[in-house]
């Protein structure tokens, strides 16, 4: 178990959206922490993954994957009702507000989080050398106190092996003569 305090370095793209960027996140982590203030951005406008993009809080962590198999962000361990986006590479993509490039979302994650839960948790495939931004924000302004960790579990797989086998089988062939007897008689 890896336990990871983030140091906040903002950010902020073009359309000053990007904010709160956090250290990357990597397999194992746990206990990655952090506060979510409510940040003076503009709100994220649109949905990605069905899930509507919020006006509370964000924090952007990116994750290279080492792996090729399945990995789960989860939020948890947060005090406040979270939603999780993945979106593809590293680079934090707005233009004009509008997530870029979101494949998909999480809000209130009963499976993982537990009935009734209002925190997110996000499983999703990689493959080894992926890059992905995972954007951590408050829903309908929520802001508090984030628990984040990172499962990877890499794909197993399993291999068979066939052994033929030849098998000869030979055939003798035994040929008994009887001999002949002859009777001449003078």
């Amino acid at each position: 178990t890896t336990t990871t305090t983030t140091t906040t370095t903002t950010t902020t793209t073009a359309d000053g959206v990007c904010e709160n960027e956090q250290a990357a996140l990597v397999c194992g982590d746990s206990g990655v922490s952090g506060t979510l203030a409510a940040l003076p951005s503009r709100p994220l406008e649109g949905k990605c993954g069905g899930v509507a993009l919020g006006t509370g809080g964000k924090a952007w962590f990116a994750f290279a994957a080492t792996l090729t198999g399945t990995v789960t962000v989860s939020a948890c361990g947060s005090n406040f009702d979270t939603v999780l986006y993945l979106l593809e590479d590293t680079a934090c993509r707005t233009i004009n507000g509008v997530l870029q490039n979101c494949q998909t979302a999480n809000d209130d994650s009963s499976s993982a989080c537990g009935p009734g839960a209002l925190q997110s948790s996000l499983t999703f495939p990689v493959t080894t050398g992926e890059q992905w931004s995972i954007l951590l924000a408050g829903f309908d302004g929520a802001t508090g106190s984030y628990s984040l960790s990172v499962t990877c579990v890499a794909d197993t797989t399993t291999t068979t092996t066939t052994t033929a086998s030849t098998t000869s089988s030979s055939t003798t062939t035994t040929t008994t003569t009887t001999p002949t007897t002859t009777t001449t008689t003078t």
